[in-house]
């Protein structure tokens, strides 16, 4: 089972704490069938949670086969850093996935 991703990146045009412009992404991996999708979104829920900052904001929801995430932070870094952290753990678990499924 491999997922796709894509992804689109944009400036906001408000701007809220201070003089930080949030940088905004959304991105969404097919992931096949949408019971793995919400056993991934249930798995990634406590990163969700414990990583709430005042730099950035993640959501994580399935939308049918799609397991999506929105990511809201201050800086091109931060995204960054989220974005990878967030694509490493589906990647892992998609493979945890596929290796049970043998």
């Amino acid at each position: 089972m491999q997922g796709r991703g894509t992804c689109s990146t944009t400036h906001t045009g408000r701007f809220r704490r201070g003089r930080w412009a949030l940088i905004t992404s959304k991105t969404c991996f097919e992931i096949g069938d949408r019971e793995t999708a919400e056993k991934l979104a249930e798995a990634l829920l406590p990163e969700v949670e414990s990583a709430r900052s005042k730099a950035s904001r993640t959501a994580i929801y399935v939308d049918g086969t799609l397991l999506c995430m929105e990511i809201e932070a201050i800086s091109i870094a931060a995204l960054r850093a989220l974005l990878n952290s967030y694509i490493r753990w589906i990647s892992t678990s998609l493979s945890v996935v596929s290796l049970k499924g043998d």
